[in-house]
């Protein structure tokens, strides 16, 4: 897992939508598609749930995403102290 991969979560649960999070990241909707397919490969369960129209968070995606927000308030922290 990469903080861009848990960033991208957010950004995608922020959104409800892929292609609107990819274009907010400067990416193609394809590359983030792939990236999230990845970090959910290595995590073994789904963080979203298609729906028409938009995507959700499944039920580990919920409890995923807090920790991300705390992971990435951490992250930003220690880049703060160098």
């Amino acid at each position: 897992m990469t903080m861009a991969q848990v960033l991208y979560v957010l950004e995608i649960a922020d959104c409800r939508s892929i292609s609107a999070a990819a274009a907010r990241l400067y990416l193609s909707q394809s590359a983030l598609s792939q990236q999230i397919r990845t970090l959910e490969g290595q995590l073994q369960f789904e963080l979203f749930q298609h729906v028409p129209r938009r995507v959700i968070l499944t039920p580990a995606g919920r409890d995923f995403y807090p920790k991300a927000k705390q992971l990435t308030a951490l992250y930003q922290e220690a880049c703060l102290l160098y």
